[in-house]
């Protein structure tokens, strides 16, 4: 929530709103948490390629299977993030 609202509220660029997904907000990208950095990661990919805005390559490029299938999370993180952080 917090890059969606550093993009569309305070016009920030998803390059730079990801930013919000680190280690110091307790976020852990290895982890199953992490699908929403590969998220974000998979969209600054192809709007390279493509210059679409964000919301138009959602409604019209986003594949959620494809995203779900080709992330895999470290399983150290996993527990980290469910046992340890508790935040799934």
């Amino acid at each position: 929530m917090a890059v969606l609202y550093a993009h569309f509220q305070m016009g920030l660029p998803i390059e730079q709103a990801v930013e919000q997904l680190s280690l110091r907000y307790l976020h852990v990208k290895q982890g199953k948490t992490g699908v929403i950095d590969y998220f974000f990661d998979t969209y600054v990919e192809a709007a390279r390629e493509s210059g679409k805005p964000f919301m138009q390559w959602v409604e019209q490029d986003y594949d959620k299977p494809k995203v779900r299938a080709d992330f895999k999370a470290e399983w150290w993180a996993n527990i980290l993030v469910d046992k340890i952080l508790r935040r799934e």
